[in-house]
């Protein structure tokens, strides 16, 4: 570190964050008329040290991402039970996850991005919003280096679905999710199956290097894992074995295999030690239950064990701290030991109990944890003026600040993916010819003249309708996941993304406008003066708009694609067809759907500036008004202007419904 500052955030990097955990329990509720409930974790008790990589091992449905949820507050919904501790204090939920970084099983990264920029994003909204600039690329180039990053940091990510983007390997995808998380300096990092979907030499290759960072740079990893190799189990330094939602083992990996003997469940020699504990683990009516109550009866002698004894800093070899009591968890007047502290004993302490069965983390598990070191700073209270989301962890920047770096990120992507601004113009172009070709030059008479305009207009306006909405519902799908993580990391407010997004798609939006209303205005042959021009182009583009905000409210109301495309195309046919294009009266029972109905305003609107102030030649050959030849079901009464008014209140209206629905699903978690 070369810079002062530099050399304090390495030195708060040091500061170590022991976790722990005692009884810890979540249970769902089960739908339906017989009700019940499915305990998916039951009594869990375990301790994870500093600077060690620890293994959460388990078949599929043992909890171990369950678990990992629930240490990482994640978790929403069902009956949680138990309390974590980060250095024997529990943990203040906004607080700690200011200090946690958490990568999950898929990777949700920005495809357009290249390696550095996703980085930089991170480190522009996540970083404190005063740090200078060169601070926060100074980091970012130490994760770089750190992640062995460096030869790629300027290729785009890509997907890599049907490699629809071309972009970097699976590995440094998952290397780039780990240095997003570390732009924090987080003390504790979180991994939900890290080497999924790697091939062998990737997955030793990040799991070495995960290694190397709980050591050199003093923090704690926890990775879920199953069918691990040998070689990169001889990575990990503890192991947390669980199935069926209980611990069967906490403590030393190298440790497990004595554990295991002493416990009457000696591994064969033809297996190695995780698939030997995998075997255990299906076992479901002898071995489960059998570990598991060892593994409980361990942690209840040594905590009686630590219990009937009075430890002195100089006895017990404590580093020099006394113990403190814990009144919630322990029986008043009862005496503990802390996490950290309990690390230090000599192993020679620990042969009385059951043949190491509880070995050195598995004895911290069993006394509640509350004497060690204090937490860190930044665990205790925010280190920076922040903005604090509810139930989630603060954000560093102001929200005029992330509108900035989202509106910059929006442009960036847009202008890295023609082929989509391309296929989106192409389908108005082709929508326009096909509507000219079609109405090409309208006549001036009363016998076709009145119905094709009204005819075409109706068809134009089903065009901009559709495609707006539908486009709008298919690309902010495609964004939710990002949305969703980015959110739950803490990175920005929503109301930021809601209003970056919004900026940067009103100048396509008027583009795509300004090309198809052109194109059909002229080709059709509609009246052609600037008013009646700009009026239509005015209507149309606030239909547009309402149609853009109705996509997106259906997106993200309903959870899958295809659910909210049809819960779209449900809610187009009755704002069409009560227009007044189809029938000749609406019933009076049905009218509420033509007062809500933005297409039935904008229609009205269109049809009156077309049909006012025409003049159209009738059978017998003398002129007429077009505007008393226009269906009084489309007349709503109303001016131009009032149409456009009441188009205008519909959008701001849709716009304000659409933030606070899909606020309230992020806080539900629903998004």
């Amino acid at each position: 570190m070369t810079t002062p500052k530099s050399a304090r955030g390495a030195r708060a990097s040091e500061e170590l964050c022991d976790l722990s955990f005692r009884h810890v329990g979540y249970r769902l509720r089960r739908g339906g008329a017989n009700g019940g409930a499915i305990d998916i974790l039951q009594d869990c008790t375990g301790s994870i040290r500093s600077t060690a990589l620890t293994a959460i091992l388990g078949s599929s449905g043992a909890g171990k991402t369950t678990l990992l949820k629930l240490l990482a507050c994640h978790i929403s919904g069902g009956e949680q039970s138990g309390t974590v501790y980060a250095n024997g204090q529990p943990i203040v939920e906004a607080e700690f996850k200011n200090q946690l970084a958490v990568v999950w099983q898929s990777d949700v990264l920005l495809a357009t991005a290249t390696v550095k920029e996703a980085i930089v994003t991170s480190a522009l909204l996540k970083l404190p919003q005063k740090m200078p600039r060169a601070e926060k690329m100074q980091r970012v180039e130490e994760i770089l280096t750190e992640l062995d990053l460096q030869h790629c940091k300027h290729t785009r990510i890509g997907l890599d679905i049907d490699g629809a983007v071309s972009g970097i390997s699976g590995g440094e995808r998952r290397r780039v999710s780990v240095g997003i998380g570390l732009v924090t300096d987080a003390r504790v990092l979180f991994l939900d199956e890290p080497t999924t979907g790697l091939d062998s030499e990737s997955a030793e290759a990040l799991i070495g290097l995960l290694s190397g960072l709980a050591a050199a740079k003093r923090r704690t990893i926890v990775c879920t894992i199953h069918q691990p190799s040998s070689d990169i189990c001889n990575m990990f330094d503890d192991l947390l074995l669980m199935s069926c939602g209980r611990i069967l083992y906490c403590g030393a990996w190298m440790a497990a295999d004595t554990y295991f003997a002493d416990a009457g469940f000696k591994r064969p020699e033809y297996r190695s030690t995780a698939e030997h504990m995998l075997h255990l683990c299906k076992d479901k009516d002898y071995a489960v239950p059998a570990l598991a109550s060892a593994y409980t009866l361990a942690v209840s002698q040594a905590a009686k064990r630590f219990r009937s004894c009075t430890l002195t800093p100089k006895a017990s070899g404590l580093r020099g701290k006394t113990p403190k009591r814990m009144s919630d968890m322990e029986a008043p007047g009862t005496p503990g030991t802390a996490a950290a502290d309990v690390l230090a004993l000599d192993d020679g302490d620990l042969r009385g109990l059951h043949r190491r069965a509880a070995s050195l983390s598995l004895t911290a598990t069993a006394t509640t944890p509350h004497s060690a070191r204090p937490l860190p700073p930044a665990l205790a209270r925010p280190s920076v003026p922040e903005q604090r989301q509810a139930g989630g962890p603060t954000v560093a920047t102001s929200r005029f600040y992330q509108v900035r770096v989202l509106s910059s990120r929006f442009l960036r992507s847009w202008g890295r993916s023609p082929v989509h601004l391309v296929v989106q113009a192409a389908q108005y172009v082709i929508a326009a010819l096909l509507l000219g070709a079609m109405y090409w030059r309208l006549g001036s008479d009363t016998s076709s003249g009145t119905y094709d305009r009204a005819a075409s207009i109706w068809f134009a306006a089903l065009c901009v309708i559709f495609q707006s909405g539908n486009n709008a519902c298919t690309i902010f799908y495609s964004q939710k996941p990002l949305l969703r993580r980015e959110i739950t990391n803490g990175l920005y407010h929503y109301s930021a993304f809601y209003i970056a997004k919004g900026l940067t798609s009103l100048p396509f939006q008027l583009i795509y406008s300004i090309i198809f209303n052109t194109t059909v205005y002229f080709l059709v042959g509609y009246q052609i003066t600037v008013a009646k021009f700009f009026t239509y182009f005015l209507l149309m583009s606030l239909m547009m708009l309402i149609s853009e905000t109705l996509g997106m409210l259906c997106a993200g109301l309903c959870r899958t694609e295809l659910v909210g495309a049809i819960v779209l195309q449900g809610l187009y046919v009755p704002l069409l067809i009560f227009t007044g294009f189809f029938q000749t009266r609406t019933p009076e029972y049905l009218v509420w759907i033509k007062r809500i109905s933005y297409v039935a305003y904008g229609y009205s609107g269109l049809i009156k500036n077309e049909f006012t102030d025409l003049r159209l030649t009738a059978p017998g050959g003398f002129e007429v008004e077009a505007q008393t030849l226009i269906p009084p079901n489309i007349e709503n009464n109303l001016s131009i202007g009032r149409d456009a008014w009441v188009l205008l209140g519909i959008l701001v209206g849709m716009r304000v419904v659409t933030f606070f629905q899909m606020l309230i699903s992020i806080k539900l978690r629903w998004l």
